[in-house]
């Protein structure tokens, strides 16, 4: 069972933490999202960042998102290592789903992913830290948004079949679709899909 929170319940202290991922050190300045996923062992935050030590743009904004290991006592051992394989699996398909679509104008440009040492998980001591890089993309989630007229339902509909067809075409699929994924920007008049944790290849 997933449990989302108000961001920042659990990982406030995160904000202002510089972690590097894949060579480069990440200064995070809000938090998005988090959420706790119960089937993976795993709490996950989505942070917005800047790369400081960037020598083209400094000040650009990326989005952070964060997987932490859940290991506590109360988990038998057994089942840890049956989730962890099956976490570590979820996180590189999602990687590997950002990589195949990054310049699809569909979902946000991957800039890069690690795996970091377990001192940096805030919540559990023992548990994993697995980090991607990403674009922030425009606009706001349709599930936060009120009053979408018809015109907007239907460039939403229209730029969502175009996705969809897009990710179908190179041997993808996207499983158990949520709303919340979907992203909406009214001043350009596009649709994007934040996130690649339910898109599939149809062959391994």
């Amino acid at each position: 069972m997933d449990y989302g929170y108000r961001a920042g319940t659990y990982l406030e202290r995160q904000i202002g933490q510089v972690i590097k991922i894949a060579g480069h050190n990440y200064l995070i300045h809000e938090i998005l999202s988090e959420s706790r996923k119960d089937e993976l062992h795993e709490h996950w935050g989505v942070y917005e960042a800047t790369c400081p030590d960037s020598r083209t743009n400094a000040t650009r904004r990326y989005a952070l998102k964060v997987r932490y290991g859940m290991r506590t006592r109360k988990f038998r051992e057994s089942d840890l290592e049956a989730t962890d394989v099956m976490a570590r699996e979820c996180f590189e398909l999602e990687c590997r789903a950002l990589r195949t679509f990054t310049n699809s104008g569909f979902t946000p440009v991957f800039y890069g992913s690690d795996e970091l040492s377990s001192d940096l998980n805030p919540l559990y001591g023992e548990g994993h830290v697995w980090a991607i890089v990403m674009s922030l993309v425009d606009g706001t989630s349709v599930a936060d948004i009120c009053g979408l007229n018809v015109f907007e339902k239907r460039i939403i509909q229209d730029e969502l079949i175009k996705a969809l067809e897009y990710m179908r075409l190179r041997g993808w699929g996207w499983y158990m679709q949520e709303t919340e994924q979907i992203f909406y920007d009214s001043a350009r008049q596009s649709m994007y899909v934040f996130t690649c944790i339910r898109l599939y290849p149809f062959i391994y």
